[in-house]
C-alpha cells in the first residue's frame, strides 16, 4: 500500500507540508519516530518550526509532493529525505495502513484541515513503550520538556501538561485534502436548518447535492451549482424541530465532498443553534423542546451553599471545554415546566457571575439573561465556547470536566488532548 501511495501522489499537483520528530541514534543519525505530511492548502496556523535538542529535533516546513513520493518509495535507500537540511531515515512502518475519511475541519488533527480529507495511517514495526531521552529536552530557541513524548505532543497537538501522554505508534501519517467544497456553515432554528456551501473554485459549474437526513427520516435533498450564483446556501425545514440525531452530506456523483453528523455520542464544534431571533418564552420553550443535552441544561434554583457552586463551576466548565452552552435556572427539567425563581434578576446575575469568577479556571466571560413568561424570572447563564481550554472546576487545584450527552464527567487525558486539539472558530453561547 505504501508504495501505491508514493505513485498516486507523483502524479499529483497540489502544495505539501510536513511535520517530523526525529530521534538520534547511537550512530549520531537521525530516524524519523513520528512524521506527518499535509498535501493541498495550506493548515491554518501552520508554522515554519525547528526545535533542535541535540538528542532530537522537531521540525516543520513546506516541502514538494515529488520529495514525499521519493522518501516514500526509498527512505531507507541512499538518499536520505531532509527537512530544513537535517537528514533523517524514515520509520520502519507496516506496509499496509488504514484509511478513514474526514469532513472539513475535524477535530481529528491539529491544526485542523479546513478542507475535506483521506488520513492514511501507517504504524510503527519498532514501537517504543516511551521515547526518554538521556536528559531533559532544553535549547535556547526552543521550548523545553521532560520527554520526546511531551515534547510531541505539544509540536502535534498543542498541549503542553504535566500528565505523561500514552505513546503513538502512529509513525506515518499523510492527510490529503480531497475536496475543493465544503460545508462552511450549518445553522438550525426550531423550523429550519440553513446550510451553507463554499468552493475554492469559484468558476464550478457542476452541480451537487446537498442531502439532509433527520431522526433517519430524508427531509430532502437541494442540488446547487455554485460557480453559476452567490447564493450558496440550501434550506431545510424541519417539521418536528431540532433533530437528536441528524446526517448532512454533499456529494456530486457518486463521491462523497464534505458532511456533518450529530448523535448521542458526537456533536461537530461548527454548528450553530439560533434562538437570538426568538423572543423570552419561544427562546427558552425551544430549549426546553430540546431537553437537556451536550449543551443544556436545566435547575430549578440558584446554588445556595458551596456544594451546589461547585456543582455549578463543573457544568461552566465542561460547556467551555465543549461547544458552550446555556443553564436554565427556574425550570423544574423532572415535569418540564416553567416554575420561575424566587429573587430579581440584578441579585441573580450577580450571584451568578461571582461563582464563574470565584470557582472557573482559567477566567471565563459569561452572559447572564433574563427571560420573563408568564410573571415568572427565568434566567440563563450562558456559557462561551472559551478560548483558553482547558477549564477547570477550583481556582487553586482545578479539575477539569467535560459534557458528555446531558452529563458532565471528568476529563481524561485524551479528552483533554481533543479539546486543545478542536478549531475553535470563537465563542458560540447559546
Amino acid at each position: 500500500m505504501i508504495e501505491q501511495e508514493a505513485a498516486r501522489l507523483a502524479e499529483l499537483s497540489a502544495a505539501a507540508w510536513v511535520r517530523a520528530a526525529l530521534e538520534r541514534n547511537d550512530d549520531g543519525e537521525f530516524r524519523a519516530r513520528r512524521i506527518e505530511l499535509t498535501i493541498g492548502a495550506e493548515p491554518r496556523g501552520f508554522e515554519w518550526v525547528e526545535w533542535d535538542y541535540g538528542s532530537c529535533a522537531l521540525v516543520s516546513c513546506p516541502t514538494s509532493l515529488s520529495e514525499i513520493a521519493a522518501w516514500l518509495r526509498d527512505g531507507h535507500g541512499a538518499v536520505k529525505p531532509q527537512v530544513r537540511n537535517i537528514e533523517f531515515a524514515m520509520p520502519s512502518v507496516s506496509p499496509t495502513g488504514t484509511w478513514e475519511n474526514l469532513p472539513s475541519r475535524s477535530s481529528r488533527d491539529r491544526p485542523a484541515l479546513e478542507w475535506p480529507s483521506r488520513r492514511v495511517v501507517f504504524h510503527d514495526l519498532e514501537p517504543r513503550t516511551q521515547l526518554v531521552p538521556s536528559a531533559f529536552l532544553v535549547s535556547p530557541d526552543a521550548p523545553s520538556f521532560p520527554t520526546l513524548d511531551m515534547a510531541s505532543e505539544a509540536f502535534f497537538h498543542g498541549v503542553e501538561r504535566s500528565f505523561t501522554p500514552m505513546p503513538s505508534y502512529e509513525a506515518l501519517i499523510i492527510r490529503e485534502q480531497t475536496s475543493d467544497v465544503r460545508i462552511a456553515r450549518v445553522a438550525f432554528s426550531m423550523t429550519e436548518v440553513v446550510v451553507t456551501v463554499d468552493t475554492l473554485n469559484a468558476g464550478d459549474r457542476v452541480p451537487i447535492k446537498v442531502s439532509f437526513v433527520a431522526d433517519g427520516v430524508s427531509i430532502g435533498d437541494d442540488r446547487i451549482v455554485l460557480g453559476f450564483s452567490e447564493d450558496r446556501t440550501s434550506v431545510f425545514a424541519l417539521p418536528s424541530g431540532v433533530p437528536s440525531e441528524w446526517w448532512l452530506t454533499l456529494s456530486r456523483g457518486t463521491r462523497w465532498l464534505d458532511f456533518r453528523y450529530s448523535s448521542r455520542y458526537h456533536q461537530p464544534a461548527d454548528v450553530d443553534l439560533e434562538t437570538e431571533a426568538l423572543d423570552a418564552e419561544d427562546a427558552v420553550l425551544a430549549l426546553m423542546f430540546g431537553g437537556e443535552d451536550a449543551q443544556t441544561e436545566f435547575k430549578r434554583e440558584l446554588p445556595a451553599d458551596d456544594a451546589g457552586k461547585r456543582k455549578l463551576a463543573r457544568v461552566v466548565a465542561a460547556f467551555a471545554n465543549g461547544r458552550g452552552g446555556v443553564i436554565l435556572f427556574g425550570i423544574d427539567a423532572d415535569e418540564a415546566t416553567i416554575i420561575g425563581i424566587g429573587e430579581t434578576f440584578p441579585k441573580a446575575r450577580d450571584r451568578l457571575t461571582d461563582i464563574v469568577s470565584g470557582n472557573v479556571t482559567p477566567s471565563l466571560d459569561v452572559e447572564v439573561r433574563a427571560y420573563e413568561i408568564s410573571s415568572r424570572l427565568v434566567v440563563g447563564l450562558v456559557v462561551p465556547s472559551g478560548d483558553e481550554p482547558p477549564y477547570g472546576a477550583g481556582r487553586t487545584n482545578p479539575r477539569y470536566y467535560i459534557r458528555r450527552n446531558a452529563s458532565t464527567l471528568p476529563a481524561q487525558p485524551d479528552d483533554i488532548r481533543r479539546v486543545l486539539g478542536e478549531t475553535r472558530p470563537g465563542n458560540r453561547g447559546r
